[in-house]
């Protein structure tokens, strides 16, 4: 009995210091390998209807002045790409945040109020360049693909398969 409880014991702790080691290492390991097989189209698509949602065309700025120096900007920071896997877009979001994110496919999002504290090109170029790598290194992909699998961790942590299909939806709402 003595031997019984010890090996219990054992069991679980190494079946939750496996669990952790999948979840730190593992996890962001083959959400990294899975995002770089994505094709680009895909990501394209996906970017399309992430900024659709959190970007609607009603509540984007259209200055053609203002859209130009954005757009001269950005042919400076892609110039120097040797390999240009992505079409960048830049939407201004009419919004007095100061923040900017990147969509994967190559999409930007500027609030208004950003460009509106933003004292020179340069430092809306440090912006830009930020996002863009989010973009080329597939940051938010890699996050759609780990919030997925750490979904269907859980489900499969607490034994509900019949709520592992919910679990991955919901990551892939996310």
């Amino acid at each position: 009995r003595k031997f019984r409880t010890t090996f219990t014991v054992l069991a679980a702790l190494t079946v939750v210091g496996i669990t952790a080691l999948f979840y730190f290492w593992g996890i962001p390991g083959l959400a990294y390998l899975a995002a770089t097989r994505v094709p680009v189209s895909w990501e394209e698509h996906l970017g399309k209807a992430i900024v659709d949602q959190l970007a609607p065309p009603e509540k984007r700025c259209s200055h053609p002045n203002q859209s130009r120096v954005i757009e001269e900007i950005l042919a400076r920071l892609t110039g120097p790409l040797s390999a240009k896997p992505y079409h960048f877009r830049i939407i201004v979001l009419e919004n007095p945040g100061l923040n900017a994110f990147a969509a994967p496919g190559g999409f930007m999002v500027i609030f208004g109020g950003l460009l509106e504290q933003t004292h020179s090109a340069e430092e809306l170029a440090g912006v830009l360049a930020h996002e863009m790598q989010h973009i080329l290194y597939r940051h938010s992909t890699q996050a759609i693909f780990q919030q997925a699998s750490t979904s269907l961790l859980v489900a499969a942590m607490v034994g509900d398969t019949s709520g592992a299909m919910a679990f991955a939806l919901e990551g892939a709402r996310t």
